[in-house]
This record gives C-alpha cells, structure tokens and sequence, in this order.
C-alpha cells in the first residue's frame, strides 16, 4: 500500500475490508515478535496440488539425473582404470615371452585378394615377392574389379611369379575362401592388396607353426601413408591401441582379430571350422573367433610387420570405422555363447568388447561433459548444485580422479611407443589431440553401428581411393 506520504485517511479506512476479506480467504495475520524462532517449515508449508507435485517431480529428476551422472563418472573411471592397468601388465609379461624357433620351411601360400586396386597392387606383390621365406606361392583372386587391376596382376603373372584367379564379384570372403580351397599349401598367409609386407614378415608369421596347437598368427600393422594429421592420428592408435591389445591378449590366447591386412591361417584350421563366410561384415574378427573356439590358439607377431594405407580424410574413416564397428558386434554376438565357455575369448575378451567397444564409448562423453561442467562452474562460478560448486571442496576430488584415466592411457601409449623401434618417442606429442580430436570420432562412429544395429540397417561397402605411396619411406615420421 502506498498513499504518497500526503493524507493517510483513505488507506487507513480500507485496512479493516482488505483485512476482513483476506482473513476470509484463509490467510492469517501476526506480529514480527511471533515469528522469530518459527521455523522455515511453518512459515512456508509445502502445498498441495498440481504445480507443487509438478515441481517436486522436476527437482527430484533433475537430483536424480545429477546423482545419475555422478555415478556415470565414477563407472567410466574406474573400468578404465581397472583395463588400463590390466593392459600394460599383460603387455609388459607378454613382452619377455620366448622365442620361438622354426628349423623348416613347409610351404606357404600368400593370398592377396583384390578388388578394384590397380594403384597398389603391384607394389604389394613386390613386396611379397622380397620376402626372404623359401618356400611360398603367391595367389591374386580377383573379385569383379572393373580398373585395371587384372593388368596389373598380368605382368607377375607373364613372368610365372603369381597365380591368378578371376571371379565374378562376391567379396572378400568368398575370394578368400575360392583361393584355399585350391592351394597344397599347409599353411596360408592372407594379405590386403594395399599391405607392404617386410622382407622378414613371412618368415616371423609361420615360425609359430611349429607348435601344432597354433591355428592363426596375428601380424603386426602399421600405417604407412603418414601423410596428414588424420593419418599421423591412425598411425598413433595403431601403436598405442591395436597393437598393444594384441600383445596383452595374447598372453592369454584372447586376440580377437587376426587382421585382413597382414595374418597367417593354418589351413586344416581352416577347413576344421569352414573357412571365412559372409555373415558378419568383419570376416576376419568372426574366423578368429572360430578358430579359437574349435581349440586352436591365435597369438600375436610383432615382428611381422606390414604397412597399410590408412582413410586420409574424415568421411572414409567414419565410413571404415562404421563398418569395422558394426561387424565386431556382428561376430561378439555371433559368437556371444563362447561367454558361458572356459576359454578367455568368451570370458574376457568378448565381454570386453561390449564393455570398451560399446559401452564405454556412450558413457565416456557423459563424464567428458560433468568434468567439463565442473571446470566451468569452478572458473565462473554459476553453478548452483552441491556437486561442482565453486566453493564445493569435492569438487578438486573430482578433477583429480578424472586426471588418473588420461595419465594411464598416457602411460601405456609411452610403454607402445617406447617398446617399438618402429615409432618415433615424438609421436607421443599427438597424446591430447588423439583424445579430444580423434577418439569422439571413434566414439560417433561406435554411436552409428549401435544405431544401425538397432534398427537393422548394414553399413555398405565404400572402396577407399588408393594413392599407391611407397610406405616404408614414412614409417619413422611422426
């Protein structure tokens, strides 16, 4: 009420009907001398009815959604945590395992299998036919190319240094499997047609046969066309990831992939589990496993090197991961009944897969974004919750805990690197931009396959454009 400090009749005339009418409406009036010591509670009971029930329900989601994220956080770092250190433990055993002699030289049949790349398929079977291992053919299935990829192959084939088969085009499978089936070889090596292969390669792959239980050796890959960032950024998860997984799990015969690009199958392994087939998008992830679980063991080389070329630009990467992500799902579900069996593919390395392939890669940007909340809210101090408040002293909790994730990953990228004269120590410079730039790449393309899987659509096959480089000229770049 206001009566502009004049006359005060009217005001005072009027008290008696406002009071009268809100008295009615319920409402109670009081002196300040009875209010002090009266509770919050008593002063502003809650009320009853729509709005307030409304209320109630955001504030307890939005307290809920919180404790959920806070939770989240503490999921992601501890998996992570727990992962990390079991990776650089079985990486560091595997490293002193020992070396194994082969005092023979059976006869080995390197398959290259080609569609459409007329870029680089001469420079793989040079590659192949510098290799210092003996006794070896070389098999080129063609699948339908429409280039020149067949001229290519002719060259070899006129001077009797390769084998050529054509077909009409069914993928890599079946050119695989069309090429096996026709050899006298006991043993196989599949290469891609864009993988240079070191001299020594062969030689380190089929030395592992001569411990009869082997069924498959896992070569070591590398990138070779070092040309970008992007490429730089493969190169570095190759070694840092790929790489020094396959060496961890091979301590307890859980590898996962013998890679298309550069692995060696034992053929009666082969005929025993009926070779490659087209039922997952990755064939070479659903054979290891099969060839694992019919009792054979797969172990990891990393002598045999080969060099591959790697997506130079995002969109053939996105599309590569897509299809890489998809089929692992593919072949763990496939094969999802080897968890209730004894063997560490089903008891570890599976369940890893869907841990730290699939799930971890939802949850991590949840707790990328509290951290980055809280680093915003300690700066700005605008946040208003318990949790992250500027003046909140768990908050330093948090942003410690957070920081033991990448010094991990730091630490086991440092024992990749530093272990492997192929690297140089400078790649190490591309830590922070590999896990703020590159990894949310991987994360969207895991993001795509789950989504696809979900609704049933397949991710299509989409050639990668060669550039044919000589990869062993940039091996040592960073």
């Amino acid at each position: 009420m206001h009566d502009g400090g004049e006359d005060r009749s009217a005001s005072v005339a009027a008290l008696p009907v406002i009071i009268d009418e809100l008295r009615s409406k319920g409402y109670e009036f009081t002196t300040l001398a009875d209010l002090l010591g009266t509770t919050s509670g008593a002063l502003m009971p809650v009320r009853e009815g729509a709005y307030p029930i409304f209320d109630r329900i955001t504030f307890s989601a939005a307290v809920t959604a919180k404790d959920a994220i806070v939770v989240i956080f503490w999921i992601v770092l501890c998996i992570g945590v727990v992962r990390s250190v079991a990776i650089i433990l079985m990486a560091s055993a595997n490293r002193r395992k020992k070396t194994i002699e082969f005092d023979n030289d059976p006869k080995v049949a390197v398959i290259i299998p080609a569609y459409n790349e007329q870029d680089v398929i001469a420079k793989c079977i040079e590659s192949v036919r510098a290799c210092t291992y003996g006794n070896l053919e070389i098999i080129v299935v063609d699948d339908g190319s429409t280039d020149n990829t067949v001229a290519e192959v002719l060259k070899f084939k006129e001077r009797n240094e390769v084998h050529l088969i054509s077909q009409p085009n069914q993928g890599k499978w079946s050119a695989l499997n069309r090429a096996i089936m026709m050899v006298d070889a006991e043993y196989v090596v599949c290469i891609d047609a864009d993988t240079q292969i070191r001299q020594d390669a062969i030689d380190h792959l089929v030395k592992h046969f001569d411990d009869p239980t082997v069924g498959a050796v896992a070569g070591k890959i590398m990138v070779g066309n070092r040309v970008n960032l992007l490429t730089r950024l493969q190169a570095y998860e190759y070694a840092t990831s790929q790489n020094i997984d396959r060496r961890a799990f091979d301590l307890i015969n859980g590898i996962l992939v013998v890679p298309g690009a550069i692995g060696a199958w034992r053929v009666e392994a082969l005929e025993k589990v009926g070779m490659f087939c087209s039922e997952t998008l990755t064939e070479d992830t659903d054979l290891t496993i099969q060839v694992n679980r019919a009792g054979y063991k797969v172990v990891y080389e990393k002598l045999a090197r080969g060099y591959t070329e790697a997506p130079e630009r995002v969109g053939q990467l996105l599309n590569q991961r897509l299809r890489w992500s998809l089929g692992m799902f593919q072949s763990a579900w496939k094969h999802k009944a080897a968890m209730r069996e004894t063997r560490s593919i089903g008891l570890v390395s599976i369940p890893d897969m869907f841990v730290f392939g699939y799930l971890f890669p939802l949850l991590a940007p949840i707790a990328d974004l509290f951290i980055a909340v809280l680093v915003y809210s300690h700066f700005s101090g605008s946040w208003t919750g318990d949790v992250g408040s500027p003046h909140d002293p768990s908050q330093t909790k948090f942003l410690w805990a957070y920081l033991t994730l990448p010094a991990l990953e730091f630490l086991i990228a440092f024992f990749a690197i530093s272990t492997d004269r192929e690297e140089s120590n400078w790649s190490l410079l591309l830590f922070p931009l590999q896990r703020v730039v590159y990894r949310p790449l991987l994360y969207f393309s895991v993001m795509r396959a789950i989504l696809r899987a979900l609704t049933g659509r397949l991710a299509n096959w989409s050639s990668l454009k060669r550039q044919g480089r000589d990869y062993q000229l940039a091996t040592h770049n960073l």
